[in-house]
C-alpha cells in the first residue's frame, strides 16, 4: 500500500476519474467503475473503497489509474500531480512526466546576487520559521531578522530565497519539494550594505542603493516598469500597485544603513499581503523579529572547516566539542 496518512483528496480525485471516464466514453458510472476494477485487477467494491478513503492504492495500481487518467479520460496534468501528493507517492511524479510534457518552467523575475557562501550551514531551526512566516496564511507585515554584524542575516535570507526561486521556477514538477518552501511571482532583492567582508579586507559595494528613491528603482528594475516619468509623490502608490500584482517577495538588506528608513519602513508597512517582506538589520524591531544568535560550537566548526576548503587555507588543532 501507498506510504503514509491516507490525503481525504485522494477518493476525491479517484471519484473524480470515474465520473470524467464514463463521460468520455459515455458509459454509466456503474460501468466505468467496472473497467477500473478490471483493469487494476481487484472487484468494484474495491473502487468504492478507494473513493471513500477506507483504503488506499498500492503504488503499481496508481500507476494504472494515472496511465487511465491521462490516455482513456484525458485529465490533465494537475490531476495526475493532485493524486500522486495526495497518495505520497513520491516515485509517481516521473510516471506523470512521461504520460503528460513536462510542465515548462515559469519566468520568475529577480535580481537575487550570489551567496557570500559556499555551503549553508547551520539555523535549520530558523530557517524553518522563516518559512513559515512567509507562508500566504500567515499575516505578519514585516518579517525582521534581527542581529549582530556577520552573524549570518544576510546569508540566511538568501539561501531561503534561492529555495523559494527553486520550487517557484518549477512548481509542479518539484511540487512534493516545493510544501517545504513557498513560491512567488518575483522576488526582489535590496541591500543597503555599503561594504563587503572579504578573505581581504573590507572593501566597498560600487553601488549601495541607501535611499527611498535608490529602493525604489530597484522595485521597478525588477518589475520592469518606467518610473522616469512618475511624479515622486506618486511613486510610492504606483508601486504599491504594482507589487500587489503579483505574489512577491521583497527583501530589505542592512535596513540600518538606510538614509530615511522610516519613510522606507512606512512604505514596507503599507504593502498589500501578496508582498511577503523581509528585512535584515542590526537594529532591535519589534514588528515580526527572527533573532540570531551565534551558530552552536559544532556547526561553527563545519564553517570554518568549509571556508578553509574555499580559501585554500590548511588548518591544525580543530577538533568538535565533546
Amino acid at each position: 500500500m501507498s506510504k503514509g496518512k491516507i490525503d481525504h483528496t485522494l477518493g476525491a480525485n479517484i471519484a473524480h476519474l470515474v465520473q470524467i471516464l464514463a463521460v468520455k466514453k459515455q458509459w454509466s458510472k456503474a460501468y466505468a467503475t467496472q473497467h477500473i476494477a478490471d483493469a487494476a485487477g481487484f472487484g468494484t467494491d474495491i473502487v468504492y473503497k478507494w473513493r471513500q478513503n477506507r483504503i488506499a492504492p498500492s503504488d503499481e495500481t496508481l500507476a494504472t489509474l494515472l496511465r487511465i487518467g491521462c490516455t482513456e479520460a484525458g485529465l490533465q496534468r494537475d490531476w495526475g500531480v493532485a493524486v500522486v501528493e495526495a497518495a505520497h507517492f513520491q516515485e509517481g511524479l516521473e510516471l506523470v512526466d512521461e504520460l503528460w510534457e513536462p510542465q515548462p518552467e515559469q519566468d520568475v523575475p529577480h535580481n537575487l546576487p550570489k551567496p557570500t557562501y559556499t555551503t549553508f550551514v547551520g539555523r535549520a531551526a530558523e530557517q524553518q520559521r522563516l518559512l513559515g512566516l512567509l507562508e500566504t496564511e500567515s499575516n505578519s507585515p514585516l518579517i525582521v531578522i534581527n542581529g549582530i554584524g556577520g552573524v549570518g542575516k544576510t546569508a540566511l535570507v538568501l539561501h531561503t530565497a534561492y529555495r523559494c526561486l527553486e520550487a517557484s521556477v518549477n512548481p509542479v514538477s518539484t511540487s512534493l519539494v516545493a510544501q517545504e518552501y513557498p513560491t512567488f511571482s518575483v522576488i526582489i532583492f535590496v541591500s543597503a550594505k555599503q561594504k563587503f567582508l572579504t578573505a581581504d579586507g573590507i572593501l566597498p559595494r560600487a553601488y549601495a542603493p541607501t535611499t527611498m528613491r535608490a529602493i525604489f528603482r530597484e522595485i521597478a528594475f525588477v518589475l520592469d516598469i518606467d518610473i522616469s516619468g512618475i511624479d515622486p509623490e506618486e511613486l510610492p502608490v504606483h508601486l504599491r500597485h504594482a507589487l500587489s500584482r503579483q505574489r512577491t517577495l521583497l527583501i530589505v538588506d542592512n535596513l540600518e544603513t538606510v538614509e530615511d528608513k522610516d519613510r522606507v519602513l512606512a512604505f514596507l508597512l503599507d504593502l498589500p499581503t501578496s508582498v511577503k517582506v523581509v528585512i535584515t538589520t542590526r537594529e532591535q524591531r519589534s514588528y515580526t523579529p527572527l533573532q540570531l544568535g551565534c551558530l552552536s560550537h559544532d556547526e561553527g566548526i563545519d564553517l570554518i572547516k568549509q571556508e578553509a576548503i574555499h580559501q585554500q587555507v590548511a588548518l591544525s588543532g580543530i577538533r568538535s566539542e565533546e
